[in-house]
C-alpha cells in the first residue's frame, strides 16, 4: 500500500470518529431533551396542584369571611339583647324604688 492510500484510510477513519461523536452528542442531546420535557411536564403538574390548593384557600377565605359576617351579627343580636336586659333591670329597679317609698310612706318613715 502506499502512502496515500493509508492517508485516505486514515481520514476516513477521523471522519468515522467525528461521525460517532456526533452520533453521541445527538444521542445526549435527546437525552437532555427528555429530561427537559419531564421537568416540563412535573412542572405543569406543580402548577395544577398549586392553582387547587389556591382555589381551596379562596373556599376557606370565603368560608372564613360568612363566619365572620355571621359571627358579627351574632354580636349585634347579643348587643341589643344586653341593651334590653338593662332597660328590664331598670324597670324592675325604677318599680322596685317605688314600691319602697310607698312602704316608708305607709310605714311613715319617710
Amino acid at each position: 500500500m502506499d502512502e496515500k492510500v493509508l492517508e485516505q484510510i486514515l481520514e476516513k477513519l477521523k471522519k468515522l470518529d467525528q461521525i460517532d461523536e456526533l452520533r453521541q452528542d445527538v444521542k445526549r442531546l435527546y437525552e437532555g431533551q427528555n429530561l427537559l420535557q419531564q421537568e416540563v411536564k412535573q412542572l405543569r403538574e406543580g402548577q395544577n396542584t398549586l392553582e387547587k390548593g389556591q382555589h381551596k384557600l379562596e373556599q376557606g377565605q370565603d368560608t372564613l369571611q360568612q363566619e365572620v359576617k355571621q359571627l358579627r351579627e351574632g354580636q349585634e343580636e347579643i348587643l341589643t339583647n344586653i341593651k334590653y336586659l338593662w332597660e328590664d333591670i331598670k324597670r324592675i329597679d325604677d318599680r322596685f324604688s317605688g314600691q319602697e317609698r310607698k312602704i316608708r310612706v305607709l310605714s311613715g318613715d319617710d
